[in-house]
């Protein structure tokens, strides 16, 4: 019995501190009001610059292949230019191509 009645007012003093704590705090310490960060106006001309980063993806891509391998000699077109169907792009230096072709047919003249 004893027990009983010292765990109660162990209880009740422990709920009447917590609420006289609770009580304090919200009656006499109030939050610390906001405070905002302010700037004048100041009237001044739109810019229209626009700064990005990122990845230019093409709208198609083409699969170029070569026949013919060498030093290029001339080239036609430009990074970016658009080109058509049968447009020259590149001339090769045809001085290695027409040596293998000696080069093969003195070979096949000794068989």
């Amino acid at each position: 019995m004893k027990l009983k009645k010292t765990s109660i007012r162990i209880a009740v003093i422990a709920l009447l501190l917590g609420l006289l704590f609770f009580s304090l705090k919200y009656f006499f310490f109030s939050p610390t009001p906001p405070e905002y960060l302010t700037a004048p106006v100041i009237r001044m001309d739109i810019e229209d610059v626009v700064l990005a980063s990122g990845t230019i993806q093409p709208i198609q891509y083409v699969n170029v292949g070569a026949q013919v391998t060498g030093q290029l000699k001339t080239l036609a077109v430009k990074l970016g230019d658009h080109v058509k169907k049968g447009q020259l792009l590149a001339e090769i230096d045809p001085v290695i191509a027409q040596n293998d072709l000696r080069k093969a047919q003195s070979t096949l003249a000794q068989v």
